[in-house]
């Protein structure tokens, strides 16, 4: 596997049962951050599509912008894979109807999750990807 199919697979999908802070994080979200979760690692863009909004990017830890629609074509035809392990930190903020997840991944890349909630549902609306430095 490449190391942008493994920072793309450490964005939405680090195991959610590490959520730090639970007491602060609604149930419903730890349940959407751990289905994407699952989503991406068993590459079904079918759930991972439900849980990201339609104006969904990436910022790749190249700098390049990834359209929803151009990640929706690279999670297809990657092969499933197991989930990530657990982040070494993880923080959530939460503005309104608007979180914040702070990842970093066991490489130590760090991982901005934009999460928003519409209605009763919880969906990704950002990522961007920080390698980490060299």
């Amino acid at each position: 596997m490449t190391r942008r199919a493994v920072m793309m697979a450490a964005v939405v999908f680090l195991w959610p049962a590490a959520v730090r802070a639970a007491d602060v994080v609604p149930a419903n979200l730890q349940a959407a951050i751990r289905a994407r979760a699952e989503a991406v690692a068993r590459k079904n863009a079918g759930v991972w599509d439900r849980l990201t909004t339609d104006d969904f990017t990436t910022v790749l830890e190249d700098g390049r912008l990834q359209t929803k629609a151009e990640r929706l074509v690279q999670l297809k035809g990657e092969t499933p894979e197991p989930l990530p392990p657990a982040p070494l930190a993880e923080h959530f903020t939460t503005y309104g109807d608007t979180v914040i997840q702070r990842t970093q991944g066991s490489d130590r890349s760090w991982i901005l999750t934009v999460w928003v909630k519409r209605g009763a549902a919880w969906r990704v609306a950002a990522v961007q990807i920080t390698a980490p430095a060299k």
